[in-house]
């Protein structure tokens, strides 16, 4: 018998401050600039039964704390002449980290600058018609959590191991898009990340296990071409849908002593159907399919789900009532097998994820007042950070 505690305190403080200064009927300056700090002190307490009193197991129990801060500054320049327009900014920011293993003395301090560019180019040709090209760098910083070294055992062959030695991972992305009659649109990008921060799991054959960690693979590079085209089938049948097909490479030259180098190319499809019934009632249905894929040193196999739902709508159009049922066929399951040699391993896992929901909507009052205006604040970066990947 045992039991744990684990209390997690997570301070985040920023300040950011953004002006605007339109310069002419041309062009536009923004500048802004943000401070964040995080601290993070995560107290893990396992305690064993021993005859009636709980017992502090300290080889189990672990204390974890991390300190971070990020200066940021950056610059936008926004020129609009005709049917044409051009963004170009810049940003740069400074960032400072310990990660303090306390239970087993282990300190880790990291320092570094980066600049992140991009590049945004579009063109209208009519009211109907927009053209884009665009290229930008940006940075993805690791989970708190996944920083914390200590080993988290499951059962006696499965344990989870943070990376205290995470570093962050840098894409550099290209975009080509075309709109076409406000409703078609094509796309096609190309993406060159390193040092991708990656969930892989492993073999320990001292131990005779398996291992759960998150690590740095050398490179990810995907080649994609998405379309969106509804479709009109009848006065009463609506279809829209999305096409995706993309090419992956994966490299990691020395991932746990074995050299990494998969590729894939893979699609999905999604299809929505919208029914009109009559006045008062319309259904819908929507099928999502995919290829098989691959995540690190995970490939994932083909997956095919189906939803369904029955609404019927107020006459006096205040609100609604809808009878939906999610995954229909029970078929959203991750299949998941290893792609790294060495590691033999066939994974099956599904949930409740066949449901049924009755929703309920009545709209009270005008409906002319105006919505709340969306805000954004300075914590939004770092609050994205407190889960696991």
């Amino acid at each position: 018998m045992y039991r744990n505690f684990s209390p997690s305190d997570i301070n985040i403080k920023a300040i950011k401050a953004d002006y605007v200064l339109p310069l002419n009927k041309v062009f536009k300056l923004e500048t802004g600039i943000k401070v964040a700090s995080v601290k993070s002190d995560n107290n893990f307490v396992y305690e064993n039964d021993v005859n009636g009193e709980w017992i502090k197991d300290n080889s189990r129990s672990n204390r974890f704390k991390y300190d971070e801060q990020v200066s940021a500054a950056y610059a936008i320049l926004n020129i609009s002449t005709g049917k044409f327009s051009v963004q170009t900014g810049l940003r740069a920011e400074r960032t400072q980290s310990t990660g303090n293993s306390v239970t087993i003395n282990q300190l880790n301090k990291r320092t570094y600058t980066d600049f992140f560019p991009s590049l945004t180019f579009s063109r209208n040709f009519d009211a109907d018609n927009v053209a884009s090209v665009s290229y930008s760098r940006k940075i993805n910083r690791p989970n708190y959590q996944n920083l914390n070294p200590f080993i988290f055992y499951l059962d006696q062959y499965t344990y989870n191991e943070g990376n205290p030695n995470l570093k962050p991972e840098y894409s550099t992305n290209f975009e080509a898009t075309y709109l076409w009659k406000q409703k078609y649109s094509v796309a096609f990008a190309y993406s060159h990340t390193s040092d991708v921060i990656t969930q892989i799991l492993l073999q320990n054959e001292a131990k005779k296990s398996m291992y759960q960690t998150v690590l740095n693979l050398a490179s990810n590079d995907v080649v994609s071409l998405t379309l969106n085209f509804p479709v009109k089938i009848s006065k009463w049948w609506n279809l829209n849908n999305n096409l995706v097909g993309y090419h992956k490479q994966i490299q990691a030259p020395d991932l746990n002593g074995t050299d990494l180098n998969s590729k894939q190319f893979s699609a999905s499809l999604y299809t929505q159907n919208n029914f009109t019934l009559n006045k008062l009632f319309s259904a819908d249905a929507s099928v999502y399919a995919s290829t098989a894929q691959i995540d690190g040193g995970f490939k994932v196999k083909s997956m095919l789900t189906a939803d369904a739902g029955l609404r019927y709508s107020f006459p006096n159009q205040n609100g609604n009532l809808k009878l939906g049922v999610g995954d229909i066929f029970h078929s959203q399951r991750g299949r998941v097998f290893s792609t790294l040699a060495g590691n033999v391993y066939n994974l099956e896992q599904w949930g409740t994820s066949t449901n049924v929901r009755l929703t309920f909507t009545y709209r009270f009052g005008k409906t002319s007042v105006k919505s709340e205006r969306s805000r954004q604040t300075g914590l939004d970066a770092e609050q994205k950070r407190l889960g696991g990947k």
